[in-house]
């Protein structure tokens, strides 16, 4: 029976003739062209553009940190941007620091997070060929910084009120 699949379609007919339509030798002709033709649309899944069949889109996940590894505060304003300008979405951070941008075209995205006091901090997101990024954004606090004529001003205040 191993031979079968490698004959001929005439000669597969004309064996099925010869030996009365026998059910199993039917099944053995019939199995390899159903294995064809079960295949071939799962291999041509495999060729779609996009995320794995997906058209275009994907989330973003985003994850706010203070300097020393704890989750960040609820209520950061957080902002994204395309790569080529504008803007795309904005959120607030809930509990935990976290928050989520779901898009519905693929590419390129800047997530940005500029809160007073902290430095602005920009990731890159790039979502081509993925459908899910992650950016982790770090509170850094800027130091506060006088300049030196205020301090001797208030220096000079202080001891003209006392003398």
């Amino acid at each position: 029976m191993a031979f079968l699949p490698h004959l001929c379609r005439s000669d597969r007919k004309r064996l099925i003739a010869q030996c009365g339509g026998n059910l199993m030798l039917r099944l053995s002709l019939a199995l390899p062209p159903l294995l064809t033709f079960l295949t071939v649309p799962s291999l041509l899944h495999g060729q779609r553009s996009g995320m794995g069949g997906r058209v275009s889109g994907g989330v973003i996940d985003v994850q706010v940190r203070y300097a020393n590894g704890k989750p960040g505060p609820r209520g950061i304003h957080v902002r994204l941007e395309a790569a080529e300008g504008g803007p795309a979405g904005d959120c607030e951070t809930v509990d935990g620091g976290k928050c989520q941008f779901n898009l519905s075209s693929s590419g390129v995205y800047m997530v940005r997070m500029s809160e007073r006091g902290f430095k602005e901090v920009i990731v890159r997101v790039e979502l081509i060929g993925m459908s899910r990024g992650y950016a982790t954004l770090e509170l850094k606090p800027i130091p506060e910084r006088r300049h030196p004529k205020l301090r001797s001003r208030r220096a000079e205040t202080q001891f003209r009120f006392w003398t």
